[in-house]
């Protein structure tokens, strides 16, 4: 937790918090894995599949955004 500190210190003020932990998405394999029938399992592969396509807030947010935007609002 001390390297954590020293680390997120180089950081904008809020950009994260001493107790965040990396939050990483089920692959598909995870996901059949951990399903508990058949219709738990399409569900878990249309998931898979929408993340595929989907850009999911979860996957680019991370509590106060610290990015650069161009005029149009888009990311650089």
């Amino acid at each position: 937790m001390d390297i954590k500190l020293k680390l997120d210190s180089h950081l904008p003020d809020k950009y994260t918090t001493l107790t965040n932990a990396v939050k990483i998405r089920k692959d598909l394999l995870e996901r059949v894995k951990n399903s508990d029938g058949v219709k738990s399992g399409v569900k878990q592969l249309w998931e898979s599949i929408k993340d595929d396509f989907i850009r999911r807030a979860d996957d680019t947010d991370f509590g106060d955004k610290a990015t650069v935007k161009d005029f149009e609002g888009n990311e650089v």
